[in-house]
Parts: C-alpha cells; sequence; structure tokens
C-alpha cells in the first residue's frame, strides 16, 4: 500500500511492516495503525506514521540517546497483550519533543512505545515513576547526533 505524508510525501508499506497498537496511543484512542519511516538524513530519528491518518506523525528516538539507566519491567498484562516473553523480544522507542533552546530535543521517557519484533504489535507504557521525566534531553554525548 501507498500512505502520502507530507513529511515524506508517499511512502510504499508492506503489510508485515505495520504495527497495530490495539489501545492506541495516548490521547490518539482511535489511532491503531502504525508504521515506522527511517530517513537517513534524519537519523537517529525515526518517524511513527499513522496509517489511517498520515498527517499524524510522531518522531522517535532509543531511549539510549536520553538517558543509560532506563530499565523497563513489563506486568504480565504487558507482556499478555505484546505476546512476550522478555524485554528482548521488543523494539523500545521513546517520543521526541522540542523543547527549548538550551535542550532542543527532549523525550517522554514516562510514556515508551513498546514493538513486538514478530508479530509487529506495539504499546503505550504509561510509567508514574519519578525517575522518568516527560521532558529528558538528550545525553551529552548524544545531543550532537540528534542536532544535526
Amino acid at each position: 500500500m501507498i500512505i502520502t505524508t507530507k513529511l515524506f510525501g508517499d511512502v510504499e508499506v508492506r503489510d508485515d511492516d505495520v504495527v497495530h497498537f490495539p489501545e492506541g496511543l495516548v490521547g490518539f484512542d482511535d489511532a491503531k495503525e502504525f508504521v515506522i519511516v527511517e530517513a537517513e538524513e534524519l537519523k537517529p530519528l525515526t518517524w511513527l506514521v499513522c496509517v489511517q491518518d498520515p498527517d499524524l506523525v510522531f518522531p522517535l528516538a532509543e531511549p539510549g540517546f536520553f538517558t543509560d539507566r532506563y530499565e523497563l519491567d513489563l506486568t504480565r498484562e504487558d507482556r499478555a497483550l505484546l505476546d512476550v516473553e522478555t524485554v528482548d523480544d521488543v523494539e523500545s522507542y521513546v517520543i521526541v519533543t522540542l523543547a527549548d533552546e538550551e535542550n532542543p530535543l527532549c523525550a517522554n521517557l514516562r510514556g515508551p512505545l513498546l514493538i513486538n519484533v514478530h508479530s509487529r504489535v506495539g504499546k503505550q507504557l504509561v510509567f508514574c515513576d519519578e525517575r522518568f521525566d516527560f521532558r529528558q534531553p538528550a545525553l551529552a554525548s548524544c545531543s550532537g547526533a540528534l542536532a544535526k
């Protein structure tokens, strides 16, 4: 299938590239199917594009660009929904935001996205854990790569 996006133009998507979020994303309960689009010139960011509404796009990065102490503890319900035994069976991403001039790129570490690498089922977790920030700046060692 072809989806037309403002950011990337026409993007060809294979059915097995689609990530299904049965519960949607926080604030976007009806958006259930997404694809991850990568553009070499925009790395290390990737983009989560909604199949139903290609204007709905979220910039993503791996949590390691924002913290070196990020451990995911999946509940029994999370593992059941994702159909995984351990976090080794998932890819994890955080949504990136533009914050301010001092910390231009930040990530929401309290709302990571997890995707089963085999079934392509995803879930957004919501943490109330104070160790994680809604606007975590990039690590100094990674901020140059993210700002390019």
